[in-house]
């Protein structure tokens, strides 16, 4: 039987970065640093990065997610132990302050592991004080994510705070003077469906692409 494929924007993440890079509203921009998402955001950030002749970093970011119902998330943790937090989402769903605390501990450990493994043990983050940034993800990241990001981001003094992704990010983050996307709607709840090759790499795997990268426009 012959295989059905759907029309979909893009190939991989690769292709989804090239045609981001493209957007005027990148294009314009002087001096300005790219910073990635783990996974799946390096492989748009590099692209973004070639075309731009930006410097190139990341930035750990994890999830809190409901004890046994990972679906939900109430919050998220960036580096240097920076969360945001959905009071709201935690009362509805009976979140206790001690299963938070251990949440937030658990995440700001991986957050350092994913550093090391990202930019290795010797390796520090990017000078990026009065610098324009440029914040990248595949459209996965959650808002709570995005916005634990842009609130790491504005501590260390950056200029301006831009968010770009292939397809909009879930409405209502803020942190960002402006958002730059390919493909907005309410449909793309399930980005998966937007792309032929969604399988996302793991994080040696992103972190050997993200260290080449980096290390070319150093």
């Amino acid at each position: 039987m012959e295989r059905v494929r759907w029309d979909v924007p893009f190939r991989d993440r690769t292709e989804a970065g090239a045609k981001l890079a493209d957007k005027p509203e990148l294009q314009r921009l002087n001096d300005a640093v790219v910073v990635s998402t783990p996974r799946g955001g390096v492989q748009v950030a590099v692209q973004i990065a070639a075309s731009l002749n930006a410097p190139l970093d990341i930035m750990p970011v994890v999830d809190l997610s409901t004890p046994g119902k990972p679906e939900y998330v109430v919050g998220a943790v960036a580096e240097n132990a920076i969360h945001v937090i959905d009071a709201e989402a935690l009362a509805a769903l009976g979140v206790t302050e001690d299963s938070l605390a251990r949440r937030v501990a658990e995440a700001t450990a991986h957050i350092a592991r994913l550093a090391k493994i990202y930019r290795g043990p010797d390796g520090s983050a990017l000078p990026l004080a009065g610098r324009t940034v440029v914040v990248v993800d595949d459209g996965s990241a959650t808002a709570p994510a995005l916005e634990a990001v842009a609130v790491a981001l504005a501590r260390r003094n950056v200029g301006d705070l831009v968010l770009a992704t292939p397809l909009a990010p879930a409405p209502g983050v803020h942190g960002y003077s402006q958002i730059v996307t390919v493909h907005s709607g309410d449909e793309l709840a399930e980005i998966g469906l937007w792309y032929d090759d969604y399988a996302a790499p793991s994080d040696e795997v992103a972190a050997e692409v993200f260290r080449e990268n980096a290390a070319l426009r150093g």
